[in-house]
C-alpha cells in the first residue's frame, strides 16, 4: 500500500482538525495537525486609498492577509504587517499595523496611514511576517506621489494711475516638474486670498492688473502650478492705484532783461490734465528745497521774474502738478539779470530871454531806474571849470536868473538816478538880454513855504513915461525866483499906441505857486492905456503873450485841466476876444484885472494890471492889444 504525499496528509490532517473543532475538540486537533503539516501559506494584498497623491498628504494603505487552503477555514493569520516604500533611490519603512484579531473566515486586515510617501513613483509593500501556523507572505500596490512648487516671493505690488503692476520671484523649488503657469489672486481685505484675476505662463514674473479703481487699495497674492500640483500662495502685498504725477519740464532760457529774467518750458507728460506749475529759484546750483517762487496757471510755460537783481545768478527749476500731485523737477537753468546803468548824457538846449537864460534838457535813457534829480553845471568859457550851480532839480529845466545881462555863459547838465549820475550833455550856451535901455532889474530867489515878493523893479521909457513890476508869490512845495526887468525900447503894432518895454520871469519849481504879476504903468502912460483900450477900474482883459497858462481874475483863478492841457473857468471878458479863446471856459493865455486913477492931472495916473499865473515858469515881456 502507497503512502499518501505530505500534502495530502497536511489537508487530511487539517479536515480532522475541522472535524474536531465540529466534535468540540478544535483546542487539541487544530496545532496537532498544523504542527504535523508545517506553517499553513498565506496571500496578502494591498490597496491605496489613492493611486495619486501630493507630497506630505496623507494616504491609508491596507494590507489583506489570508491563510490559504481548508486550513485556512480554521486558521487565522496572527501578528504585524510591515509597510515599506521603495523607489529607484532605495527602500523606507512607512511603519507597521497589527492584523485584526476577528477575522475567522475572512482575510486579517492591517492598516496603515502615512503622509511619509517619499516623492515619485512608489512601490508599497506590505509584508507579513507569519507566525507559527501561518506562512508569511508579501503585497504591493503603486502610488504616484507629486510634489508641489514652493510659494512664490511676491516682491512688489506698485500702483500706477488705474493699474498695479505685481512682480514675484520664482518658486526656489519647482516641485515635481517645472513650473508651467501662475494664477495672480487679488482681495480688497488684507489676509483674505481673494479671487483670481488672472494667469500667465511661466517665465513670466510679472502682471499688469488694469481691472482696478483709483483710490482703492488691493491686496495681491501669487500661486505657481507645476505639471500636476499648484504650490502654496505667495506672501501678500498691497497698493493703493491713483493718477500718475506729470513727468519733468524740460526748462530752456533765461533770458536776461534789465531787473528781470524770462522762463520757459515744455510741458510734460501726463496722465490727467496738468493743473499748474511751480516756479523755484536758488541762488546756487542744484537746490531742491524751500518753497515755489510763484505758481504758474495751466496752459502757461513761461514765467517773468520781475524780483531779482543784479548782479546775483539766479537758478530756476519748474515741476508741473495735476490731480495726483507734483511731479518730477524739470533740468535746472541759470542765469544773471541786466543790470541798471545811469542815464544817459541829456540833450541841453540854453535860449536867451529877457533877463534870464532858459535851460532846458532831457536824457535819452533813464538807465533802467527812474530818473530822481537833476544837475546844473556853469562855465564863464567852453572849456573851463564847470561849477555846479544847481542840484536835486526835478525837472529837467532851468530860468538861470543870476547871470549879468550880456554875458556869455556855458551850461552843461547831468541826469540823475538811484544808480548814479549820467555822463554830462553837450554844452549850451547864452546870455541874458536886456531891452535897450533897460533901467532897472531885481532878482529875487523864494524858498518853499514862505510868502514872498521881488523888489519892484521901475524904469523910464524912452518916451519919458515911468512903468514898474513886481512878484508876489508863496510856495508851499518849491522854490522859485523871480526878475522883473523894466525900459527898453518902445513897442509899436498895437494900433496908435506905443507900450513902454517890460519883462518878468520866473523860475518855479513849485507845484502849488500861483503867482501875482503887478504891472503898473504912470503918467501920459497910463492915460494912453485908459483912453485907447477903455481900460479903467475892475477892467478884464488877455494878456496875449504867448506864454502857455492861462489863469483867470483874482477872484477866479484857473484850475488846470489835465484832460486838454488848459486852464478852465477864466473871466468872462476874456471870451470876447477870440484870438485867445480855445473851447467854452478854455483859454491859452493869462487874462488880468485893472484900476485907473485917480481923477486930475494926467501926470498923476496909475494904471495898475494885476495878472495871476499858475505854477510853472514862465515869463511876460510888453504888451499887446486885446
Amino acid at each position: 500500500m502507497k503512502t499518501a504525499p505530505s500534502s495530502v496528509r497536511r489537508r487530511a490532517g487539517l479536515l480532522l482538525a475541522a472535524a474536531g473543532l465540529i466534535a468540540g475538540s478544535l483546542t487539541a486537533l487544530v496545532p496537532t495537525a498544523a504542527e504535523a503539516a508545517g506553517p499553513l501559506p498565506t496571500s496578502t494584498t494591498l490597496a491605496s486609498s489613492a493611486s495619486v497623491i501630493t507630497a506630505g498628504s496623507p494616504v491609508t494603505l491596507t494590507a489583506n492577509v489570508s491563510a490559504l487552503g481548508l486550513g485556512g477555514l480554521l486558521l487565522t493569520p496572527s501578528g504585524a504587517v510591515r509597510f515599506d516604500a521603495v523607489t529607484a533611490s532605495g527602500t523606507t519603512l512607512l511603519g507597521s499595523a497589527n492584523l485584526g484579531a476577528l477575522c475567522f473566515l475572512t482575510p486579517c486586515t492591517a492598516a496603515l496611514t502615512t503622509s511619509t510617501l517619499p516623492v515619485g513613483n512608489v512601490s508599497v509593500v506590505a509584508s507579513y511576517a507569519g507566525d507559527t501556523l501561518t506562512a508569511a507572505s508579501s503585497g504591493s500596490t503603486a502610488v504616484t506621489v507629486n510634489q508641489p512648487p514652493r510659494a512664490p516671493v511676491l516682491t512688489a505690488a506698485t500702483a500706477g494711475d488705474s493699474k498695479v503692476t505685481v512682480s514675484w520671484n520664482q518658486p526656489t523649488d519647482p516641485g515635481s516638474s517645472a513650473v508651467v503657469s501662475y494664477q495672480i489672486f487679488r482681495s480688497t481685505t488684507a489676509g483674505q486670498l481673494g479671487t483670481t484675476i488672472g494667469q500667465i505662463n511661466a517665465p513670466t514674473t510679472t502682471y499688469v492688473d488694469t481691472t482696478v479703481s483709483n483710490g482703492t487699495t488691493y491686496w495681491y497674492s501669487v500661486v505657481a502650478s507645476n505639471a500636476t500640483n499648484a504650490s502654496p500662495p505667495s506672501n501678500q502685498l498691497s497698493a493703493s492705484p491713483a493718477a500718475g504725477v506729470p513727468g519733468a519740464p524740460v526748462l530752456s532760457g533765461p533770458t536776461s532783461a534789465l531787473d528781470k529774467l524770462t522762463i520757459s518750458w515744455t510741458a510734460p507728460a501726463s496722465t490727467s490734465a496738468i493743473t499748474g506749475y511751480q516756479v523755484y529759484r536758488a541762488t546756487a546750483a542744484g537746490v531742491t528745497t524751500g518753497a515755489p517762487l510763484a505758481s504758474v496757471a495751466a496752459g502757461t510755460t513761461t514765467y517773468v521774474d520781475t524780483t531779482v537783481t543784479a548782479p546775483t545768478r539766479y537758478y530756476y527749476t519748474v515741476v508741473a502738478t495735476n490731480v495726483a500731485g507734483a511731479g518730477a523737477r524739470s533740468n535746472e537753468v541759470n542765469g544773471v539779470p541786466v543790470p541798471p546803468t545811469v542815464p544817459g548824457a541829456p540833450t541841453l538846449t540854453a535860449t536867451q530871454q529877457i533877463g534870464s537864460i532858459q535851460l532846458s534838457w532831457a536824457s535819452a535813457s533813464s538807465g533802467g531806474r527812474a530818473i530822481t534829480s537833476y544837475r546844473l553845471y556853469r562855465s564863464t568859457t567852453a572849456t573851463g571849470t564847470y561849477t555846479l550851480i544847481a542840484t536835486d532839480l526835478p525837472t529837467g529845466r532851468y530860468q538861470e536868473t543870476t547871470v549879468p545881462v550880456g554875458t556869455t555863459y556855458y551850461y552843461r547838465a547831468t541826469s540823475v538816478n538811484s544808480v548814479g549820475e549820467s555822463p554830462v550833455s553837450n554844452t549850451a550856451s547864452s546870455s541874458a538880454a536886456a531891452y535897450s535901455g533897460a533901467s532897472s532889474y531885481s532878482t529875487t530867489p523864494c524858498a518853499p513855504g514862505v510868502a514872498c515878493n521881488t523888489a519892484t523893479a521901475s524904469g523910464t521909457s524912452g518916451a519919458g513915461w515911468v512903468s514898474s513890476g513886481r512878484v508876489d508869490v508863496e510856495s508851499s512845495t518849491g522854490s522859485h525866483t523871480a526878475t522883473v526887468a523894466v525900459g527898453g525900447p518902445i513897442l509899436t503894432g498895437c494900433g496908435a499906441l506905443p507900450v513902454a518895454g517890460l519883462s518878468v520871469t520866473f523860475n518855479d519849481t513849485s507845484t502849488d505857486a500861483y503867482k501875482t504879476v503887478t504891472v503898473t504903468y504912470r503918467g501920459q502912460e497910463a492915460d494912453d492905456w485908459h483912453n485907447f483900450y477903455a481900460v479903467t477900474t475892475g477892467f478884464e482883459g488877455c494878456l496875449g503873450l504867448g506864454t502857455p497858462w492861462f489863469a483867470g481874475s483874482l477872484s477866479n483863478p484857473a484850475v488846470w485841466n489835465a484832460a486838454d492841457g488848459l486852464y478852465e473857468a477864466a473871466p468872462p471878458s476874456c471870451a470876447n476876444n477870440g484870438a485867445f479863446f480855445v473851447s467854452a471856459g478854455h483859454y491859452s493865455q493869462p487874462c488880468f484885472t485893472s484900476s485907473y486913477g485917480p481923477p486930475g492931472p494926467v501926470a498923476n495916473r496909475v494904471l495898475t494890471l494885476v495878472y495871476r499865473f499858475p505854477p510853472g515858469d514862465g515869463r511876460i515881456s510888453g504888451g499887446k492889444c486885446c
